[in-house]
């Protein structure tokens, strides 16, 4: 039980800062698709849908990191690393909610072609382009933002941040 305890609580330590940092990340999107929406009389709100949500990408990015693709750039300058990682994690997310849009329409429509036409028809592409690239910038920032204190180390970062 101890053993299953220690793993627990390292699991926690290190899905800690990407669950915080999407939990607030995907809140705000979540505030800004109601802002876009608001006009219209719909809400999409769903606190504890983003809050699952922060948590499956906060798993999500762990395991990730430890396919040898996603860093496969280690060796060179930063900056190298945290484009490809930014590239893959926003191809991911892009076919996520890509995916999250298209599957009910295809499932109403009953074949997928059908539901592809609808999904071109009825999603409002300009408030879906706008998430997918605010998203981006969010994960270029966590990704370097994780990269950084890499590379200097956690104490090293929070000392440079927050001072001794």
């Amino acid at each position: 039980m101890n053993r299953l305890f220690k793993w627990l609580k390292q699991e926690i330590v290190e899905m800690l800062p990407s669950v915080l940092f999407f939990f607030v990340v995907l809140n705000l999107m979540r505030w800004i698709e109601n802002l876009f929406l608001e006009d219209k009389g719909v809400s999409v709100g769903g606190f504890v849908h983003v809050s699952i949500g922060a948590l499956i990408v906060g798993k999500a990015l762990l395991v990730a990191d430890l396919l040898p693709v996603v860093n496969a750039f280690r060796s060179r300058p930063l900056i190298y690393n945290t484009l490809w990682k930014t590239f893959i994690y926003s191809l991911a997310a892009f076919l996520f909610r890509a995916g999250e849009e298209f599957a009910p329409l295809a499932v109403e429509a009953g074949s997928l072609s059908a539901g592809f036409e609808r999904c071109l028809a009825e999603v409002h592409w300009p408030k879906f382009w706008a998430v997918q690239v605010f998203l981006g910038m969010m994960l270029f920032i966590f990704v370097a933002s994780m990269e950084f204190i890499g590379a200097v180390g956690a104490a090293k970062a929070r000392q440079l941040f927050f001072g001794r």
